[in-house]
């Protein structure tokens, strides 16, 4: 029999320590402990004793290295001893990073979060906690996490306004020009109101939208036309797409989408509306354009969400530059008595009201539309109407980024914490490009239509 020396040093790094080994339970969320493994203990122990000023506590453990096979013994083991039952024991620490000590009577590791500095005391921004987690993700588009810190470089090269990437912007265009938030570029403006006109077949008016539960038929859409693949992970099935679902149920504490979407429909600050042009039912090809808009009279004189009322449409409907309506489907067919339109190619721009004074718009790749058309003329309307789509992760932070200060205050939350949020938790799940890389992130909205009566903008 041979005798080894096995160190264990366990030392107090903040209020209290896990000063003896047959401790049960001896982390918990006012301690925090440094556990390091046999290999480089002696190292660890020297360390530990110079930055933290606390006595380690060492052990003389005696090993019999046969015949007994520790390393059956330990395999079920994450750390302490593991007695051979001939007098003497086996070492069963096993490496492991973070805040931890053993549990002698579970033989486990009891490990709590390490984000904070152990000199000065101050929380980490960002970074890896040491036990499978993060501490913080950086909230911008450009931000990076070094050191623990979020550290953040504006970008607004060849830029004239929109974002900067660290949560300002590039400044602000001038009189009759609009900024081109994709180039950062001012460019003259376009008049809807002097070059849009309104006639098509008939107009349909949003009076119900809700977010997609989950990756299933009726909640979203397949949007990459591949059954093998869905998201959420967790939940969903036969190629649905709507990753977003998730991570906007995680948000409902902070901001409630079905809430803000139910409120702003039935009170009018959302109103969007469905025009049809060269409408057919044989399978050939027409437009769907929609539009942000306001009643054209008071809300008392027309109830909005259950009768044909006349609307305005909103300027803001239309590409600055272009003129062309935002949302637009031009492929849009019928097949029976459904409504399909859109694909891979289709792209449009998705307002989310997120507060009741505020919006977030976002723009919108492989957009697809699907509805149930029942009735005809000012009896028609669209049941069971879906609407999928794929936005970029970065794209999400940068529409966030242009809310105005204070916008959630009335949350328990500011636009930091929600960004954080999105950061860590939005996969993206879609390849928009077809370059074979995940590049945004999909969502499904449900939607339902009355008729509705265009009366200008």
């Amino acid at each position: 029999m041979r005798k080894r020396l096995l160190l264990l040093a366990i030392a107090g790094l903040s209020l209290a320590a896990c000063s003896n080994p047959s401790d049960t339970g001896c982390c918990d969320s006012s301690s925090e402990v440094v556990r390091t493994d046999a290999s480089d203990m002696e190292t660890r122990v020297s360390e530990v004793e110079e930055t933290s000023g606390v006595d380690t506590w060492l052990e003389l453990t005696e090993v019999r290295d046969e015949p007994v096979s520790c390393k059956e013994l330990c395999k079920d083991v994450e750390c302490g001893y593991v007695d051979d039952g001939q007098g003497g024991s086996c070492s069963c620490w096993k490496p492991r990073s973070g805040l931890c000590c053993c549990n002698p009577t579970t033989n486990k590791c009891e490990c709590i979060a390490d984000c904070k500095d152990l000199e000065t005391g101050e929380p980490y921004e960002c970074g890896d906690n040491g036990i499978g987690g993060v501490c913080g993700t950086c909230p911008y588009p450009l931000g990076e996490c070094i050191d623990h810190k979020c550290v953040c470089a504006a970008d607004c090269d060849g830029k004239d306004c929109g974002s900067d990437g660290c949560g300002g912007t590039c400044g602000a265009c001038e009189t009759d020009y609009a900024c081109n938030h994709q180039t950062g570029v001012c460019a003259i403006a376009c008049d809807p109101q002097a070059t849009v006109t309104f006639g098509g077949n008939f107009v349909q008016k949003v009076n119900y939208m809700d977010v997609g539960v989950g990756g299933h038929a009726g909640q979203a859409l397949d949007l990459d036309n591949d059954p093998e693949t869905c998201a959420p992970e967790v939940d969903c099935e036969d190629g649905i797409n709507n990753e977003l679902s998730w991570v906007l149920d995680m948000l409902a504490s902070f901001v409630d989408a079905t809430v803000e979407l139910e409120n702003a429909l039935a009170e009018g600050s959302l109103i969007l509306l469905a025009e049809t042009y060269n409408y057919a039912t044989d399978g050939s090809e027409f437009s769907v354009k929609f539009y942000l808009a306001e009643p054209a009279g008071a809300l008392e004189d027309c109830d909005i969400q259950t009768a044909k009322c006349d609307y305005l449409v909103a300027p803001t409907s239309f590409d600055p530059f272009s003129c062309a309506p935002i949302i637009l489907f031009q492929n849009a067919h019928m097949d029976g008595n459904t409504l399909v339109a859109g694909g891979p190619d289709n792209q449009f721009a998705i307002t989310i009201p997120i507060s009741d004074t505020a919006v977030i718009t976002v723009t919108t790749y492989m957009a697809q539309l699907r509805a149930t058309v029942v009735g005809e003329g000012d009896a028609m309307r669209w049941t069971g109407g879906l609407i999928g789509g794929a936005i970029p992760k970065a794209k999400i932070m940068e529409a966030v980024d242009q809310l105005p200060p204070g916008v959630v205050d009335r949350q328990p939350a500011t636009i930091d914490t929600i960004k954080g949020v999105l950061n860590m938790f939005i996969h993206n799940d879609v390849d928009t490009d077809g370059d074979g890389e995940l590049d945004a992130a999909s969502f499904g909205i449900k939607f339902g239509t009355i008729a509705g009566s265009i009366n200008g903008m």
